[in-house]
């Protein structure tokens, strides 16, 4: 069979090509012996029969066959690889693999594959026509990786690093960052911090001060992308978004002296006496070139900020295409596909793909380390926003519970990772899914949330967060020179001192109530000892405990969870405390009771009674030291956590001011009234004001309460002279909407506004009465639910499962779970909106459901 390289075609008799064929030449030089590309490619795929790759992986191998079979049945397969397949040493020929598949089922630019969109022609804004000969050639990297980022005009982090401190190939004197946390976001962080220190000159251009900054000799404020306008020709996902050219718009003025890299490269060009490549500096200018071929002009989109679509036609299989030589063929030095790359022989690689796996592992390393991209957080950057910081409030590590209790871990508990290059502190997540040889390190992790009083990690210590001081690149994809920031062996062990946050114990526990005490109308305060232990640990000001009992007239255990009160600081502490208020039916709401183990506490528990609770926990805490005022509105029985605070920020000495709004009917329901009077002696910045809005005839102004009426926004905001405070609500969901609401209207950042509720918002939506199924599909058990069965978290726990949960009030978002089919919705109005999920502790059934429990 014949192939013309020049017309990209092959002769006659397709039919009978043999794709394995092994035949003999006779050329100038001797005899030679030749295989089909094929038959390379099979041999390498041969060492790694499904036997092996089950062994390597613990992967069934009834599941790759099962796989298999769904590829190979398939009419097409589309595929895309990013830094999930990137971030390994062996990156480029696991990507090549992965994209023959695709090829070789006839998946490139067919629907169903991976297909390559028409879009608007546009002048490229730089190329490499633009260097003169041989410079491309100097790009750090390129003698050792001359069909890598380099030869592209990519710098790779440890290429720059050597070319800093070793001089190789040259002297790196300066540099110019735009935007690249480099500190933070690679690997070998020591080097790269000697590095940045060694540099003659160093400008870093950011829109924050990050830790690459710190070490630069100017940093200069860049904006962000809605404070500057952008052309974008095309929007990827179909033909129809690539036909759509827009100009997008400033959306808010530029912050102070911030400007966009394009201008500030544009100004730097023309100093530099490079005026005539960038226009004059003139970036509109530049533009309109770039935008010349397409026949529109800067003024027509910008008369359209929607944008303007002009129609495009999707060609298929373009490669097919006639041409006056023969056909357009592939961008390959063949124009094929090619399964043998003669291009990576020359250069002394694999010209077929191959995997080798590591021969030696380090025992002291067991674990697989490997990372995720954050749903919260971009990279390195925003963990500075609170609304998004309350989410993930810590870096994390997720680890399998059998590992975890093999290496002595609980979760919650913030444990030590350590790698052959360096250490790292995380917060342990179980998660059953989990291979108990894997771990899931979160990265980028430096900054402080001040909003939240949340601290930063210092990204340089060992005592820090810095997922890369993990990860070096001394051995890489020898193409590429990608780093295996998702395949690095390490080791995790406990944490001594500190930042322990461990829970006490695992699960729910005996517990024998010790003391009971009615401390106002319709309100018990209850003392808890807790098996097997003489004395109890310490907890968070503003955390709370589960609560189990069996409630008389319930068909199955009550649970709640109920703040702790008392110092979260207590050598001595032999109880766990909360004060519980009588919960009544909604008014009007007839068919619903009273709280069941509200009214079970207040009038059936009594000194002995036995009770399972689970250890304290929960993310609603208080900053014992804050820079700047701390304010709490409480409502009636809502005063609970802030009991705690208090009690803590007097122990602990806090100097910064305290206030708290406490609002109740009147003096009747006026919970620990005395108790809060006393911390104007123990705490010098604290005040309280005291609110009543259905005073009894013998309550007075002055005496009782300050003032009657409901709590405001200027209860909270007045008297702090300019400084913002942070608050934090708890009481009735009306009360904290309305006041949420009025703060809003104040101006008052809504960030720095924290609540939850103190009790589980009773069902304010009509619900559904079943019977639904609902499949919980971790443990495939499949069980009938009711109106009676309560939420799913409950119905969950009615049946042994143990979903994880945290405030039973919809507000903490523990007990997020997927829902895979069918859907749910939430009994009562939550501030919830992914509708992928549903909160366990608040959604129900509306069809029959399969969630990710």
């Amino acid at each position: 069979m014949f192939y013309d390289a020049n017309t990209k075609m092959f002769g006659e008799g397709l039919e009978s090509l043999d794709l394995c064929a092994s035949i003999q030449m006779d050329t100038h030089f001797g005899r030679i012996s030749c295989r089909t590309a094929f038959m390379y490619f099979a041999e390498s795929c041969a060492e790694w029969p499904v036997s092996r790759v089950s062994d390597v992986t613990s992967i069934p191998e009834s599941e790759m066959r099962k796989a298999a079979d769904t590829l190979m049945s398939a009419d097409r397969i589309a595929y895309y690889c990013w830094s999930g397949v990137g971030q390994h040493r062996d990156a480029t020929q696991t990507d090549r693999a992965i994209a023959l598949l695709m090829a070789l089922k006839g998946g490139y630019d067919v629907p169903g594959g991976n297909v390559a969109f028409s879009k608007h022609p546009m002048n490229a804004p730089t190329g490499f026509h633009q260097f003169p000969d041989g410079q491309i050639e100097k790009a750090l990297g390129y003698e050792a990786r001359p069909l890598g980022p380099p030869s592209q005009g990519w710098v790779l982090a440890q290429d720059l690093y050597r070319a800093i401190l070793e001089e190789q190939p040259y002297k790196v004197h300066a540099l110019i960052g735009f935007g690249a946390n480099m500190a933070v976001s690679h690997g070998d962080t020591d080097l790269g911090v000697d590095a940045l220190k060694a540099l003659d000159f160093h400008v870093q251009i950011d829109s924050v001060e990050t830790p690459t900054a710190r070490f630069a000799d100017y940093l200069l404020p860049a904006n962000t992308p809605w404070e500057r306008e952008a052309l974008r020709n095309g929007f990827e996902v179909s033909q129809e978004a690539e036909s759509l050219v827009q100009f997008r718009q400033v959306a808010v003025a530029p912050k102070g002296e911030s400007r966009s890299d394009t201008e500030i490269v544009f100004d730097l060009a023309v100093r530099l006496g490079m005026g005539d490549a960038f226009f004059d500096g003139d970036i509109d200018a530049a533009r309109e070139w770039q935008l010349q071929p397409s026949g529109l002009t800067l003024a027509d989109l910008r008369a359209h900020p929607d944008g303007i679509r002009r129609p495009l036609t999707y060609r298929q299989r373009k490669y097919a295409e006639k041409t006056d030589a023969g056909v357009r063929g592939f961008e390959t030095p063949t124009g094929l596909v090619e399964i043998y790359s003669e291009r990576l022989l020359n250069h002394w690689y694999d010209a077929v793909p191959v995997f080798k796996y590591p021969a030696a592992v380090d025992d002291s390393y067991p674990l697989r380390l490997t990372t995720a991209k954050s749903g919260y957080f971009c990279h390195s950057q925003h963990r500075n926003i609170a609304s998004l910081r309350k989410r993930m409030s810590v870096p994390q590590v997720r680890i399998h519970p059998d590992t975890a209790e093999a290496q002595g871990l609980e979760g919650g508990e913030w444990a030590e990772l350590t790698s052959a290059h360096g250490k790292a502190r995380m917060q342990i997540v179980l998660d059953t899914d989990l291979h108990p040889e894997v771990l899931v390190g979160s990265y980028g992790w430096w900054q402080a949330s001040p909003t939240l009083n949340s601290p930063g990690f210092d990204p340089f210590s060992d005592l820090g967060s810095n997922y890369n001081r993990l990860i070096s690149a001394e051995e890489n994809d020898a193409i590429s020179g990608s780093v295996p920031h998702r395949s690095t062996r390490c080791a995790i062990a406990p944490l001594p001192g500190q930042m322990r946050v461990r829970p006490a114990w695992s699960g729910f526990r005996t517990a024998v109530v010790q003391e009971i005490e009615r401390v106002a109308e319709g309100c018990t305060r209850v003392a808890f000892a807790v098996d097997g232990f003489e004395l109890l640990p310490d907890f968070l000001p503003g955390q709370h405990i589960t609560l189990k009992a069996k409630v008389p007239g319930q068909d199955s255990p009550v649970i709640r969870c109920y703040s702790l009160i008392g110092s979260g600081v207590d050598p001595e502490r032999k109880t766990y405390q909360i004060t519980v208020r009588v919960v009544p039916a909604p008014p009007g709401a007839d068919d619903l009771p009273d709280g069941a183990m509200s009214g079970y506490i207040n009038h059936v528990l009594e000194s002995g009674s036995l009770v399972e609770l689970k250890a304290p926990s929960g993310r609603f805490t208080l900053p014992v030291e804050s820079n700047c005022p701390v304010v709490m509105v409480a409502g009636g029985i809502g005063i609970t956590p802030f009991l705690s605070y208090l009690e803590t920020a007097a122990v602990m000495g806090a100097k910064h001011p305290i206030r708290l709004v406490y609002a109740n009917r009147n003096s009747a329901g006026h919970a620990y009234r005395a108790r809060i009077a006393g911390f104007k002696d123990r705490l010098p910045g604290f005040e309280a004001i005291n609110i009543y809005n259905d005073p009894l005839p013998s309550d007075t102004v002055g005496g009782t309460h300050d003032r009657s009426g409901f709590a405001n926004a200027q209860d909270i905001l007045e008297g702090w002279d300019g400084t913002v405070p942070n608050v934090y609500q708890c009481g009735p969901p009306p009360m904290m909407a309305a006041l949420e609401s009025a703060l809003a209207d104040a101006g008052y950042p809504p960030e720095r506004l924290h609540k939850e509720a103190f009790v589980s918002p009773v069902a304010d939506k009509p619900l559904p009465n079943g019977p639904f199924q609902v499949t919980f599909a971790k443990s495939g058990k499949s069980v009938e639910w009711t109106k009676s069965a309560g939420s799913l978290l409950d119905l969950a726990e009615s049946h042994g499962l143990a979903l994880a949960s945290g405030c039973r009030a919809g507000q903490c978002e523990s007990c997020r779970i997927r829902v895979i089919e069918g859907q749910t919705m939430h009994c009562t109005e939550l501030a919830f909106d992914d509708e992928a999920h549903c909160l366990a502790c608040q959604a129900v059934p509306e069809t029959d459901v399969v969630v990710d429990g």
